[in-house]
Formats: C-alpha cells, sequence, structure tokens
C-alpha cells in the first residue's frame, strides 16, 4: 500500500514539473529605469532552451484620458537575443539607436511567450495628501514611485464625479510628483492617475484612491512671546505696547500658536 502511494505521488511529482517546464514564460520584475544602450534585467522562471526578447518602443503622442490597458502605437520594434539567461533571469540590451521612453516586451521561448510587460512605465507605489490619507480643496497631493517622471512633463489626473481633472505638477522627478489641487475642487473619492511624459495612451497607471473634502485651517506654528516685543512679566510697568506688537506681528503672518496663551500668562506673572 505505502509503495502504491510512493509510486502515485512520483507520477503526480513528474507530471506537475513537466507541465511547469512546458508552461509559458513568466515575468515577475523589471530592472528600470533603463536607456538606450542600457542592460534590462528580467527576473522570472520558464525561459526554455534558447529564448529571445521581442521588444517594442512605445511612440509618444497624446496621453488622453486616464485608462486602465489602453493601447499604445509602436515606434520601433525589434528581436533581441539575450546577453545572459539563467533559471530565475534573462539580461538584455535596448538599442542604442533607440531614444529614451517607455519600452513593452514578451519573451519567446520557443513559441510559448510572456504577458506583455512594461520598461521604464510608471510604477507608483503610494501617495499623500496634505491630510495624510485626505487631501483638501486648495490642499496639495504627493504620488511617490519609480519612473514618474522622464521628461519632465508628467501628469496627474484625477477620476470622480465622472470626469477626469488633469494637473500638472508644480514639482516633478524620476521618484515623486507633487500637484496643487484647484480650491474649487468638488469634495469626494477621486481615482488618483499618474502619467510620466511618455508612452502615450498605453503609459497610464493608477496610484489609487485619494479622498477630497474641506478640512479646518491648520494654525501656524509660529510663536510670538511678547518679551521679544519689550514686555517684561516683572516689571510692574504697563507691558501693553508690547502685547499689542506681538499681537500686530502675529496678525501680519497671519497668525501664530498660542498668542492668547502668552497674554495670560504675562498678566498672571504681572498680577
Amino acid at each position: 500500500m505505502k509503495q502504491t502511494i510512493l509510486t502515485l505521488l512520483t507520477v503526480l511529482l513528474l507530471g506537475a514539473l513537466t507541465s511547469l517546464h512546458a508552461s509559458q514564460p513568466v515575468v515577475f520584475w523589471v530592472s528600470d529605469p533603463v536607456q538606450p544602450g542600457e542592460v534590462v534585467l528580467v527576473e522570472g522562471a520558464n525561459w526554455g532552451e534558447a529564448p529571445k526578447v521581442e521588444l517594442t518602443w512605445l511612440q509618444d503622442g497624446k496621453a488622453g484620458e486616464p485608462a486602465a490597458q489602453a493601447a499604445g502605437e509602436v515606434q520601433k520594434s525589434a528581436v533581441v537575443m539575450p546577453l545572459q539567461t539563467n533559471a530565475s533571469s534573462v539580461k538584455f540590451l535596448v538599442p542604442k539607436d533607440w531614444q529614451p521612453g517607455v519600452y513593452a516586451f514578451q519573451v519567446d521561448a520557443g513559441g510559448a511567450k510572456s504577458a506583455p510587460a512594461a520598461i521604464n512605465a510608471p510604477s507608483p507605489w503610494w501617495q499623500q495628501g496634505d491630510w495624510g490619507k485626505e487631501a483638501s480643496p486648495g490642499g496639495w497631493l504627493r504620488v511617490f514611485g519609480r519612473c514618474l517622471s522622464l521628461s519632465g512633463k508628467a501628469t496627474v489626473a484625477l477620476k470622480g464625479a465622472g470626469k477626469a481633472l488633469t494637473l500638472t505638477p508644480i514639482q516633478q522627478d524620476l521618484w515623486s510628483l507633487n500637484v496643487t489641487l484647484p480650491a474649487d475642487m468638488a469634495a469626494g473619492d477621486y481615482e488618483t492617475w499618474v502619467h510620466s511624459g511618455s508612452g502615450g495612451p498605453a503609459g497610464w497607471r493608477k496610484a489609487g484612491t485619494v479622498k477630497v473634502a474641506a478640512h479646518p485651517f491648520p494654525p501656524k506654528p509660529e510663536v510670538f512671546d511678547v518679551t521679544a516685543y519689550g514686555a517684561n512679566p516683572n516689571g510692574g510697568f504697563d507691558d501693553s505696547l508690547a502685547v499689542q506688537k506681538a499681537l500686530d506681528a502675529a496678525g501680519d503672518n497671519g497668525g501664530g500658536a498660542n498668542d492668547w496663551v502668552l497674554v495670560l500668562e504675562v498678566g498672571r506673572k504681572d498680577g
């Protein structure tokens, strides 16, 4: 009985290994950003005996409104032979005569191809509003990730209430985008989408969802100490002029922290 079970398990294991070996290539991870003439490292499995890479360079056109799985126009394409292959990785070179941008590729292992994967496409990790997980009209929203801006022409789009609001970042680099939200922006839940400026309609990636809502105006952190304006809590003199100067300075600043608390403290020490 035991021998029968062991034989059955062996047959099942061999069948599973054979099926795995015959399955299509799978891509787990890609090393980007990369420039033309640089090496791409692809982590995955099931490369077969002599894999090749079908590589395309996506044309930079109008991004349009954000959408998942949008098709992109092909600028150029090439079949690239790997520089190095092992059980878990494939390395290949982006042609030197191409231009920087977003590329797509498939690994072909004897007719079985991996699912299309992108190189240099935005990879948003997380976002933060001026109220943490939320943002406010007139506030700001920051998106962090990889390959977020390739050409200095990145875009952030917020989709909600049946329309998409397109914003130009006030700050952008490879790893982050920062946008200011319109002061009259309607409250609600919005999908956040990012575009690096390359790849046309296929260059959009969703960063998540953010709630936009009005919040109370945060107090300013500056402290205006009345003693810095001439008040003496132990002098027995009239300090009203110094107190007024401190309050005027806080008013010119748009507010400050604990203005009235400081005034009361002086009053208690004088009294």
